[in-house]
């Protein structure tokens, strides 16, 4: 094959030739890449915009926390013997505190074992233990070792914990009251004997255990404070009630006439670094904005603009400023006042700058003066007649509105399955019992006993069972109830622990109360936020995923059934700001829509490149195609021009 090189026959450049051509045609690809590597810078900036108002948008969402705004806290001198949390009521003051006393519960071990796993003579026995009102009532068929009945006692959760210590004299079968108070007391009774079973019973009197009999290795007692002089005493360490809204942990007694001091203040500081932090947030990001939209006048030449940011002029950009001003600024439906407006409480604007400023001394004399409006200012907040009902959280999927709250389960409330009452007869119930269990306590109700006389009505036996509850568990424990179609039977001591059971009870009585062996309130509250179904988890509902009350969370602290009357939900500037910073950076939202439209001209530039390309490399291949063909010709014309001028020099000679 032979080798040839453009120009080489004829002398011509041809390569040089050809490449100030397709320089000359290559200037219109060159306009396109600029404009490109423009929208490109575009793309960037967008991006660094979005990561600054993502930045912005985590600050403003701290600001939705409602526990930053509770307005007071609390400080003790000396941290060794008590801890001290104030919440929103608590006032601010001084207190003296001596701790006297602190609440133990009450501890008792048995008679000395040889072996723990050695059965007893438990085989047709019984066992009661009562630690305080609370009563377990325990039968064996079977001879129990020291552990099984130790597991036995624990699977109960009866108010008493077991364990098995060796204490080098033999093994014992120890129990402990899971709650603290002198009330707590415990007993362990039969009306069988064994020498084994003798060994657990303690009837009380404090005396130690031996090897025959159990004892008290540690007094149940009430905690005992003195409180600037007067003298409190509770069952629990932790009192929340000596004093209004604080929350006193006892640790450790304190010496004699050497009190603590305890102090209640107003807390500005958890909510003022909140503020101060969307301030911070909000100049960084209009920094940001500025580094990409800036305009140098001065360095402006002849026929040239000046120095510019990427995103100078562009809408977008200036959206984004006025949607956030305007957050800021526009009256909220429900919040009203002294403090309905973020400059009420120093939030400002700079109008040279445009960078937020904030007044920290207006700022604290608002959270000083009303923190509860200010939280209200800037979170979710609820409102109900009903004082069970607490709005725990609410987000921006929530809806601000009026919900009804409609309670149909609690932990507190054993329902019977539909039963109509009525009257019943002296012998309705002859010969059955109830075995019921509130809250652990268990009790045995003679239902033959109690409705022995006439009932003429499901009043009458609403009232004559309510009195056999009474005697059997104590005054203020369980109430029974008709609620025209069902039998309520509800706890007095109400919270996500609260249960009520029916461990056994008799066929007619079943029957007539709705009640089953086993029947058991729920674990967890259930009903209705607004009309939609919620969801229940302990004492709280939540809303339903898709509807108006979706990321609102109520907490039910007690009460009854039905209906609970409304709860109004308003949100403040700190979900309003989220919102307007939301529609700018979802998808979808300002951003994702203006950078849709920037790729969409990078591909359109993208292909032109493509097209003009190709173009310019058709455009080449063609040129140097011309120009081969005209360096061929010109050597060929050149090499006749050298053989006729050889020629006519020989006939010349």
């Amino acid at each position: 094959m032979a080798i040839t090189s453009a120009g080489v026959g004829s002398g011509l450049d041809i390569n040089g030739i050809i490449s100030q051509l397709m320089a000359v045609e290559s200037r219109p690809l060159s306009q396109i890449k600029a404009k490109e590597a423009k929208e490109q810078q575009k793309l960037s900036a967008y991006g660094q915009v979005k990561s600054a108002l993502s930045t912005f948008q985590n600050s403003v969402k701290a600001l939705q926390d409602n526990t930053k705004f509770s307005g007071t806290k609390a400080s003790v001198s000396e941290k060794d013997f008590l801890t001290a949390s104030a919440g929103s009521t608590a006032q601010a003051g001084t207190y003296s505190v001596e701790v006297i006393d602190l609440a133990q519960s009450h501890k008792l071990a048995s008679g000395s074992f040889s072996n723990s796993k050695t059965a007893l003579a438990t085989n047709g026995k019984n066992l009661t233990i009562e630690v305080g009102t609370k009563k377990l009532e325990l039968s064996f068929d079977a001879d129990l070792t020291l552990e099984e009945l130790r597991d036995k006692i624990n699977k109960e959760k009866a108010g008493v914990t077991a364990n098995v210590v060796n204490d080098g004299t033999g093994y014992r079968l120890t129990l402990s009251a899971t709650d603290t108070g002198a009330a707590n007391t415990i007993k362990v009774s039969s009306t069988s004997s064994s020498s084994d079973l003798d060994k657990l019973l303690y009837a009380g009197g404090g005396g130690a255990p031996s090897a025959s009999n159990a004892g008290q290795t540690q007094a149940a007692q009430d905690a005992r404070v003195r409180i600037d002089g007067l003298t409190v005493t509770d069952s629990s360490n932790t009192l929340t009630k000596a004093i209004d809204g604080v929350t006193l942990t006892l640790t450790k007694k304190t010496e004699a006439a050497k009190p603590v001091s305890v102090t209640v203040t107003k807390d500005t500081g958890s909510a003022k670094s909140l503020v101060e932090g969307i301030s911070k947030s909000y100049n960084e990001l209009m920094k940001t904005l500025d580094s990409l939209t800036f305009f140098k006048a001065d360095t402006a030449k002849a026929g040239q603009l000046g120095e510019s940011g990427v995103l100078n002029g562009d809408s977008s950009i200036r959206a984004i400023r006025s949607q956030l001003r305007a957050s800021f600024s526009t009256q909220i439906s429900g919040i009203s006042g002294d403090y309905a407006l973020p400059a009420s409480v120093g939030v400002g604007f700079d109008a040279k700058t445009g960078n937020m400023t904030i007044d920290s001394t207006k700022l604290t004399k608002a959270l000083e003066a009303d923190p509860q409006a200010v939280m209200k200012l800037f979170t979710a907040s609820g409102k109900a007649a009903d004082t069970g009902l607490n709005l725990v959280t609410a987000n921006n999927k929530t809806k601000a509105g009026d919900y009804e709250v409609v309670l149909t389960d609690a932990p507190w409330i054993l329902q019977g399955s539909a039963a109509a009452g009525g009257g019943v007869g002296t012998a309705a119930f002859a010969g059955e019992s109830m075995v019921m269990k509130v809250n652990g306590a268990a009790a045995t109700i003679d239902l033959g006993a109690a409705f022995s006389g006439t009932n003429g009505s499901t009043t009458d036996v609403v009232n004559t069972l309510q009195s056999a509850l009474n005697t059997a568990f104590g005054s203020n424990v369980v109430s029974v109830s008709h609620n025209g179609s069902k039998f309520e039977f509800t706890a007095a001591k109400q919270n996500k622990d609260s249960r009520v059971e029916v461990s056994s009870i008799g066929s007619s009585a079943a029957t007539y109360f709705g009640l089953s062996n086993g029947s058991i309130s729920p674990a967890k509250v259930a009903g209705t936020i607004g009309g939609f179904e919620a969801l229940g988890d302990g004492i709280t509902l939540s809303g339903s995923a898709g509807k108006d009350t979706e990321g609102l969370k109520i907490e039910i602290t007690g009460g009854a059934l039905g209906s609970r009357g409304t709860m109004t939900v308003t949100k403040g500037f700190g979900f309003a700001i989220d919102d307007a910073i939301e529609s700018m950076v979802k998808k979808g939202g300002l951003l994702d829509s203006r950078t849709e439209s920037i790729n969409s001209v990078i591909k359109t530039l993208g292909r032109e490149q493509d097209a003009m390309q190709n173009r310019i490399d058709d455009t080449e291949k063609r040129l140097r195609t011309q120009f081969s063909r005209l360096d061929s010709t010109l050597s060929q014309m050149q090499q006749m021009s050298s053989y006729m001028q050889q020629q006519l020099s020989a006939l010349l000679r």
